[in-house]
């Protein structure tokens, strides 16, 4: 809002309307085409938890449609870092700059996914990976 107002010369904006604009440009990023990627090509992943917080009757990510039993904060989760409560996000970026970040799968990541999610956006044929 500030810079709207100090730097572009807008006279009287609301904080509301500005997150609003913001929440509308968000929305607008799925239609943006992801860019095809070249060269060298560095992956990496990343895991999100599925949080539910203050959900009285939490849903099981794993079991669709399901409820479970929400946890104390005490309790870790039993599945680890990488579990399946675990959203897995692929980030690819080429020699020039181009990214893309796809939500993959819950849990581990495997090569499969790797393949399906970011052939379409490769240029080059050749896939080689390392571990």
């Amino acid at each position: 809002m500030n810079t709207l107002i100090n730097e572009h010369y807008v006279v009287e904006i609301t904080r509301p309307t500005v997150l609003m604009m913001v929440q509308k440009l968000r929305e607008l990023f799925v239609y943006v085409p992801k860019p095809e990627l070249h060269g060298v090509i560095q992956m990496d992943e990343m895991f999100f938890h599925e949080s539910q917080k203050g959900i009285d009757n939490p849903t099981d990510v794993l079991k669709s449609g399901k409820r479970r039993k929400g946890r104390r904060r005490s309790e870790p989760s039993k599945y680890g870092t990488m579990g399946n409560e675990f959203g897995t996000v692929l980030c690819a970026v080429d020699e020039v700059g181009h990214a893309i970040a796809k939500h993959v799968c819950m849990g581990h990541i495997e090569l499969d996914d790797i393949y399906l999610n970011i052939h379409p956006y490769l240029k080059m044929l050749h896939l080689s990976v390392q571990i």
